[in-house]
């Protein structure tokens, strides 16, 4: 891939990050995971496709995908 991926946590109108409160509460082990899968994501992007990204049937929303022995989605 020629450019990489801009990724960015939702804010909401009151400026709370709730995908980094819950990121952050998460065991060091499994915030490492999660951010070495959001590297790959800003690399390839949705093309990084399964296990790590998959569409929402239905949805115009892709879920990223942590497997392992805690399965973490964050849309």
């Amino acid at each position: 891939m020629d450019e990489k991926w801009k990724v960015i946590l939702y804010r909401n109108p009151s400026g709370v990050h709730p995908v980094q409160q819950f990121l952050d509460s998460l065991e060091i082990k499994a915030q490492a995971k999660v951010q070495d899968v959001i590297e790959l994501l800003r690399e390839f992007g949705i093309h990084l496709g399964l296990p790590h990204v998959k569409k929402l049937t239905g949805t115009n929303l892709w879920e990223l995908r942590i497997v392992g022995g805690d399965s973490i989605r964050v849309l």
